[in-house]
């Protein structure tokens, strides 16, 4: 197989004879009516009841059309959000929107979608800005109703606060429940501002006014103690004031539940209100129930001890950080924060406002590194006699790590080689000093499980590392890959733009083919295809691996839907670089994109090129899996057409 790393769907060889109702997105012409949910056929049939005799008939089969491709174009852009691609994402859905008239209902099922893709991005400015906008421009029940604009300024408050602006959300929502006629009409939505409120005061540290604000909500919905997340958020303003025996009590009949899961939301708020009342005790006291809650996390935490998501790998972590702290434990403090930070995923906790960054972790890395070196009598400024002591300690650990015994005590030295190269990274005055630190800490952390996500919190998400730090070419490369695998496009792109030029020991051609596809993610595919064409052009053979990031490309033209020019960067194959099997694939990939074109007698064409590719090379193969495949589409196509 020669590509299989497709955006959205993984290995992309054909199935034997698929079923047509499945093949929604790139395989399925765009008039071609698909199968509707209930609620969109109900829409359909009143408006057909409101037209008449010939118009009828001649509107309805273009209406089913069209919301087909409406279907059919979120489909395709769930699938992109559940792969982790919410950018490329974003570039699909501007093209497929644009199709449709502002605020029509099309448009504004697109738009919802755009908030799904904002908040499943992280982007939170960029979700307010486009509310404002829309507010802003939408003229008021023509084209906007009240019940839409409530639900767009509700999450412009949510996303408010996940971007640290709990004041601006809560001017916000006290607007919505107090200056909005008829919003009070609506409980469900009134209960969730009020709660929103709530929150907001959490996130601003009024304590008080979250407590009162509480205490009003619970008399007008009495009934509200039954909604777990309610109960959550109440044991949380409780430990927050200091009521911890209250909080437990709340939350004792969660935590009595079977499903309970280990370092869940519900967990971790037990162990937090645990040590948070350890913490009101005498100080040897608190630190020996800080330890003791920082060993039960720890075996928590422990490799096949307990199947756990991110999400709660991460918060225990969290706490675990808190725990080290109370229990004046430097070196758990650093670890906790590493494994918190090793995790891809905002910063949601338990506590809401309990949250690690990575300048807390560079902040530790520096203090042990400089309690090192004053132990050894060093100096800061005097890089050498660091850099003698930091290569005496390595040689140290890599003595100790060939000894099985020796293995705890050579993995706090590595420990101490890592505090000490940050510490000299971080005060050093030279450089080049500076350089070589960052490249020896980046590949000391690299080399760890998810060390990669560490390395790019610690060096693209803190204060303290800006664009005048002097980092090594080689680092900034490895950031950009990473940025550009997790769809960090923005990032990617700010990276790509010091980085002009391929890594001095990597193939021009994968750099260029990396450009590509980071153009293609930001929606400027006619720069795409240019620079991909010129690449092609001044090629005389191609290798099978250049190839595999060729198609790679192709692919993620395939993916938003841009077709013509996925065939024509497939007509810039020259003949002779592809054997048989891969002449195969060329044909089938072609015959997706004209199908997707709606030209059915081509898609037949290609698809039956694609069976029959084989047959010299590799006498019958005209009847394997994949042959069978493309024979099934090619006649599926044309009964389509």
């Amino acid at each position: 197989m020669l590509a299989t790393g497709h955006a959205v769907a993984g290995d992309r060889r054909p199935t034997v004879a698929p079923s047509s109702s499945t093949q929604a997105g790139a395989s399925q012409p765009a008039s071609r009516p698909s199968a509707e949910p209930a609620a969109r056929q109900a829409t359909q049939t009143t408006q057909a009841a409101q037209a008449t005799g010939a118009q009828q008939a001649k509107a309805e089969p273009e209406a089913r059309a069209k919301q087909a491709l409406v279907f059919r174009s979120l489909s395709q852009l769930n699938e992109l959000i559940e792969a982790g691609m919410p950018a490329l994402a974003l570039s699909l859905l501007e093209k497929a929107q644009a199709a449709y008239s502002p605020y029509s209902a099309d448009w504004y099922a697109f738009e919802y979608k755009r908030m799904v893709i904002y908040a499943a991005a992280g982007q939170w400015r960029a979700l307010d800005d486009r509310v404002s906008g829309l507010l802003a421009s939408a003229r008021p029940g023509e084209q906007i109703t009240p019940k839409i604009a409530h639900w767009f300024e509700t999450r412009q408050a949510l996303a408010r606060l996940e971007n640290g602006e709990p004041e601006k959300a809560l001017r916000q929502l006290r607007h919505l429940v107090w200056d909005q006629p008829g919003a009070s009409d609506d409980g469900k939505l009134l209960a969730t501002w009020r709660r929103l409120i709530i929150r907001a005061y959490i996130r601003l540290g009024r304590d008080e006014d979250a407590e009162r604000a509480l205490v009003k909500y619970r008399q007008d919905y009495p009934s509200a103690d039954n909604d777990r997340d309610w109960r959550l958020l109440q044991v949380r303003i409780l430990l927050r004031t200091g009521r911890y025996r209250q909080a437990l009590q709340r939350l004792q009949p969660l935590l009595a539940e079977a499903d309970t899961a280990p370092c869940g939301e519900v967990d971790v708020l037990a162990m937090r209100i645990r040590l948070a009342r350890a913490g009101g005790q005498k100080q040897a006291t608190a630190k020996k129930q800080a330890r003791a809650i920082l060993e039960t996390l720890r075996r928590k935490l422990e490799p096949g001890a307990a199947s756990l998501d991110p999400l709660a790998i991460r918060a225990c972590n969290v706490l675990a950080f808190r725990a080290a702290q109370q229990a004046a434990d430097t070196r758990g403090q650093i670890v906790a924060l590493e494994q918190a930070l090793s995790v891809a995923l905002p910063a949601t906790l338990a506590g809401e406002t309990d949250r690690v960054d990575a300048d807390m972790l560079w902040t530790r890395y520096e203090q042990a590194g400089l309690a090192l070196a004053n132990a050894h009598e060093l100096l800061v400024g005097d890089d050498e006699s660091w850099l003698a002591l930091i290569e005496q300690i390595r040689r140290q650990a890599e003595k100790q790590a060939k000894r099985a015994k020796a293995q705890p005590e050579a993995k706090k030295r590595f420990a101490e080689v890592l505090y000490l190269q940050a510490a000299l990274a971080l005060n050093s005055h030279d450089p080049q000093t500076v350089r070589q630190a960052h490249a020896a800490i980046s590949r000391q952390l690299a080399a760890r499980k998810a060390g990669m996500t560490l390395v790019y919190a610690l060096y693209r998400r803190s204060r303290r590392i800006d664009a005048a730090t002097p980092l090594p070419r080689a680092l900034r490369y490895r950031l950009f890959d990473y940025a550009l695998a997790r769809g960090y496009i923005d990032d990617a792109a700010a990276l790509m733009r010091a980085l002009p030029e391929p890594p001095p020991d990597e193939d021009p051609f994968a750099w260029r083919m990396r450009q590509a596809r980071l153009l293609v993610m930001q929606g400027r595919y006619a720069d795409s295809q240019a620079l991909l064409v010129s690449t092609l052009d001044g090629m005389q053979a191609m290798r099978h691996d250049q190839l595999d990031r060729f198609m790679q490309v192709a692919f993620d033209f395939q993916t938003v839907r841009q077709h013509r020019r996925a065939l024509t960067l497939f007509d810039h194959l020259k003949p002779d670089w592809l054997d048989a099997r891969l002449r195969r694939e060329v044909a089938f990939w072609k015959a997706e994109s004209w199908l997707a074109l709606g030209a059915h007698d081509k898609a037949a064409f290609f698809y039956l090129r694609s069976a029959r590719a084989m047959r010299e090379a590799e006498p019958g193969s005209e009847n394997d899996l994949w042959a069978q495949s493309a024979r099934f589409k090619a006649g599926e196509a044309l009964l389509e057409g």
